[in-house]
Order: structure tokens, then sequence, then C-alpha cells
């Protein structure tokens, strides 16, 4: 079984061998090759946060790439996706996204790319700036 490849234990084989029960033989494979397909894909992770925190420079610095960057005008304008070869074999998708807040006419097409390409993602992650110590004082005011 493609889903089990590695050795299970008992407990784990009794659970396997009753959900061919219940699904049958049939529905069990169609049910593993389901499982399969959605292994075989790599994780996607998007990077999100306001235009120029450095979205696409840490995409760079992270794995290599040489995204797009620019410090004075926008610099990535659409999503961009690298698929990365892991060093342990394995592969992971990167999605660089457009940054908000620059302009409201250029955030209102980009949040149209948010709603299409988040959903796919199995992990957003949300950039912020070093004006967050600006945050954390008033935190520490307020504390």
């Amino acid at each position: 079984m493609a889903i089990f490849k590695k050795k299970v234990s008992p407990e784990q084989q009794e659970t396997i061998d009753k959900l061919r029960q219940v699904l049958g033989d049939k529905d069990f494979d169609r049910f593993q090759r389901l499982v399969d397909d959605e292994l075989a894909k790599a994780p996607k992770v998007a990077i999100i946060g306001k235009t120029g925190v450095g979205k696409s420079t840490t995409i760079n610095s992270l794995f290599g790439l040489e995204e797009k960057v620019s410090h004075t005008t926008t610099g990535t304008t659409e999503a961009s996706e690298n698929n990365i070869a892991l060093p342990d074999g394995g592969r992971l998708s990167v999605i660089d996204m457009p940054g908000l807040g620059e302009d409201i006419e250029l955030d209102k097409r980009y949040i149209e790319i948010y709603k299409r390409v988040l959903p796919s993602a199995d992990v957003v992650l949300y950039l912020v700036g070093k004006n967050i110590r600006i945050c954390q004082r008033r935190l520490e005011f307020l504390l």
C-alpha cells in the first residue's frame, strides 16, 4: 500500500484493516490514490505583507533565488510561484505575493490575486517590517 510505505504498528494496521473493511476494496483503493496524489504535491507557502517589507528579499535569502527586488518602486505585481528542491529530496512551493498598502487602486487588484491564490496555500507567512518596533514600544507602554 503506497500511503503506508513505512512499517506500521499493530494498532495502525488494525485501523487500516478496519478502514478497508468499512470502505471496501474499490473505495479504499480510490482513497489511497487520492491521498497519494495529495502527498505528491509540494506544500505551498504564500509570503504576504506590506509593500517593501522584504518578501522577495526574504525568499531570495532563504532559498538562493533571484526574485525581482525593488527598493524604490513596486517589485512584485503578480503572484510568483517557485518550486524549490529541498536537501532531503522533498519539494516546497513558495509563492511571492504582491505587497499591499502602497496604492488603493493597486490594492484592489492585488486583493483579487490574494483571493485567487491564498486558498490554495497550505501556509501563509505574513512578514512585518522593522517598524514593528513602534508597535512593540506602544505595547510596552501599555503594560
